[in-house]
């Protein structure tokens, strides 16, 4: 599973987690937490000037 980490700049970051064979059902849980506790469905990085 592959997600946006956003740094106190508003700058992105690429973070990437990985779950044993048939354990997708962990990356889902995660999935949930991290969106529950920082919801980033609507952010986007400001553009370079």
């Amino acid at each position: 599973m592959a997600l946006t980490y956003w740094t106190p700049e508003v700058l992105p970051v690429g973070v990437m987690f990985s779950a044993g064979f048939g354990r997708e059902d962990l990356l889902f849980r995660l999935a949930a937490q991290l969106e529950e506790a920082e919801p980033w469905f609507d952010r986007v990085p400001p553009l370079a000037p």
